[in-house]
This record gives structure tokens, C-alpha cells and sequence, in this order.
């Protein structure tokens, strides 16, 4: 009975920890395809840099709308 209660709590500890792990590299490699997005449109003179100081304004998130239509 101690065995199964501790190889349950291992695998659930396991799997927190593997779920957490995914996210986090998930979320890096989302963060770095968004960096290079931005680099490549700046490089090409569709982005400038007050471009992105501005992204509240509903210039700009009308700019960034139309981008995904």
C-alpha cells in the first residue's frame, strides 16, 4: 500500500513538473518567434520603434488588425 501511494504522488509530482517544464519552453520559443517577427519588420521598414511605443493607441492596433486579416 505505501508503494502505490508513493508511486502515485511521484507521478503526480512528475507530471506537475513536465506540465510546468512545457509551458515555460512553450512560452520561450513563442517569446523568440515574436522577437524575430518584430526584428525581420523592422529590418524591412514596416515596424519602427515608434511604432511599438505607441501599440495602445487605436492607430497602431488597427496597423496590427489588418496584419492578421
Amino acid at each position: 500500500m505505501l508503494i502505490a501511494a508513493t508511486a502515485a504522488v511521484t507521478s503526480f509530482t512528475q507530471s506537475s513538473f513536465f506540465r510546468q517544464a512545457i509551458i515555460e519552453r512553450e512560452a520561450k520559443i513563442i517569446r523568440d518567434i515574436a522577437t524575430a517577427v518584430v526584428r525581420e519588420d523592422v529590418l524591412e521598414h514596416q515596424l519602427s520603434s515608434s511604432d511599438i511605443d505607441r501599440y495602445t493607441e487605436a492607430e497602431a492596433q488597427f496597423v496590427s488588425a489588418s496584419f492578421f486579416l
